[in-house]
């Protein structure tokens, strides 16, 4: 059994069983799960959880609303988190980033995915220098705040074109 405690956050019932099963069959014990991200964020405030798997789309409130509020919390920002979803765009992508998500996870699920981000947690959580990505990233806000909406657009495709992708400054797919 690893130690590992999970909440697992989806309205999809079906999608959540099947990641449920999957981290099951990684060796993961300690699962618990909930179809409403307002129910997470009080199990959360009662209970210790090691990772929070949340989908990004949810009626009440979204994975990403979530994460804002767990990640402006005193007590609970350094948790791992990642979102889910079936087709993460451009903007999907630097707005996770930029919420400080620790991972993105495409559906259907695939365990052997899943099972490589989750050993790198550790990886993921001890890098704390700046890169080059953040500082194109706030160069970025700085020209949206400006309203050069045109010029932010430039630049966010030119962070998620090096490379082939975003991932390579934020590790998160």
């Amino acid at each position: 059994m690893k130690h590992l405690s999970f909440l697992l956050v989806d309205d999809a019932p079906l999608a959540l069983k099947n990641l449920e099963q999957i981290l099951q069959g990684l060796g993961y014990e300690d699962i618990q799960t909930t179809e409403k991200a307002n129910d997470a964020w009080l199990m959360m405030r009662i209970m210790d959880f090691g990772c929070v798997v949340s989908a990004w789309e949810m009626p009440e409130m979204t994975g990403m609303a979530l994460l804002k509020i767990i990640r402006n919390d005193d007590k609970l920002y350094n948790i791992p988190f990642f979102l889910t979803h079936s087709a993460f765009t451009e903007v999907k992508v630097i707005q996770a980033g930029q919420s400080g998500v620790t991972g993105l996870i495409v559906k259907p699920y695939d365990a052997k995915a899943i099972e490589n981000k989750l050993n790198s947690i550790p990886e993921i959580t001890s890098q704390i220098h700046i890169t080059e990505a953040e500082d194109i990233l706030e160069e970025g806000q700085r020209l949206i705040e400006k309203n050069d909406y045109e010029s932010a657009l430039n630049i966010f495709r030119e962070l998620t074109q090096k490379q082939e992708s975003a991932e390579v400054y934020y590790p998160l797919c």
